[in-house]
């Protein structure tokens, strides 16, 4: 529905930003839950899965909905 995709940031939908800070929290609160043996061996794959829930959603997924327009000569922006 284009008026969901027209909240949060600008050309990004709400969802594309939330998914990655949703990620963030759950691994935080699973942390907490079950303590890791190393933290800061936990924390930087954590930071790592949340860069790439974010690039998966805003990367992939949102350039996936969104194709290249083609121009009258054939070009592709």
């Amino acid at each position: 529905m284009t008026q969901l995709n027209r909240d949060g940031l600008p050309g990004f939908p709400a969802n594309d930003w939330a998914a990655p800070v949703l990620t963030y929290i759950f691994l935080s609160r699973y942390a907490d839950v079950r303590l890791p043996a190393g933290p800061r061996r936990y924390a930087q794959p954590r930071v790592l899965a949340t860069l790439a829930s974010l690039a998966v959603n805003v990367v992939i997924i949102y350039h996936d909905k969104h194709p290249r327009r083609s121009h009258p000569n054939g070009r592709t922006s």
